[in-house]
């Protein structure tokens, strides 16, 4: 893969549009959600999770790289993660709150409760080592789906083969680039998936 490659495969898949792909995927692959609710719902619901999860915390990035608070898009510097993981957390928290209140599936705040849970052991653990992130996001869509396929008894193979193949793009992308060593790779896979996993198919019901 070349430097160039993984440069672009980081900024699309990057952490922060991890909790709409995991709603956009839950709606159209899961037979059970997407009959349940019309689509102008789901179009609600996702303006929602896009504006509190991706494009508000993005744009919160770019003003701190803008103003030096931080010193890349990537927050490659584990020391510099701080702000941006409160000010992220705050938004997934509203989120949450907001999902909620809400007349949606039990599942949909599930996902969002556990992308907080990761967040938080994420933070715990970058102040003591630096885990991907990246692959904590695309580790915690993986979990999300395989708990929905066992809770609604539906197996599309070709999805999670395709986000398996995904999840190894994007590791090996950081690996590329110097930022994270195959350790912290495969950590941040595994927190994810298992955080996201034991949340939304054993805890829904908090």
């Amino acid at each position: 893969m070349s430097h160039r490659t993984a440069k672009i495969i980081s900024y699309i898949f990057q952490p922060l549009f991890m909790p709409l792909l995991t709603v956009l995927l839950a709606f159209g692959m899961d037979p059970l959600l997407s009959a349940t609710y019309p689509l102008e719902v789901r179009w609600g619901l996702y303006a929602v999770i896009a504006l509190n999860t991706f494009l508000v915390p993005t744009a919160m990035v770019i003003y701190l790289k803008k103003v030096q608070i931080i010193s890349s898009l990537d927050v490659e510097n584990r020391k510099e993660r701080f702000i941006p993981f409160i000010l992220t957390l705050g938004l997934y928290a509203v989120t949450y709150w907001l999902l909620r209140r809400s007349d949606l599936p039990r599942e949909l705040y599930a996902m969002m409760f556990g992308s907080i849970v990761a967040m938080v052991v994420a933070f715990v653990i970058t102040l003591f080592w630096k885990i991907s992130i990246h692959m904590t996001g695309i580790g915690g869509v993986i979990g999300t789906m395989c708990a929905l396929f066992q809770m609604h008894f539906f197996l599309p193979m070709g999805l999670l083969s395709a986000l398996i193949l995904l999840a190894g793009a994007i590791g090996t992308a950081r690996m590329v680039l110097s930022v994270h060593t195959l350790a912290q790779v495969i950590c941040g896979s595994l927190l994810g998936f298992l955080t996201q996993f034991t949340v939304v198919g054993y805890l829904m019901f908090w």
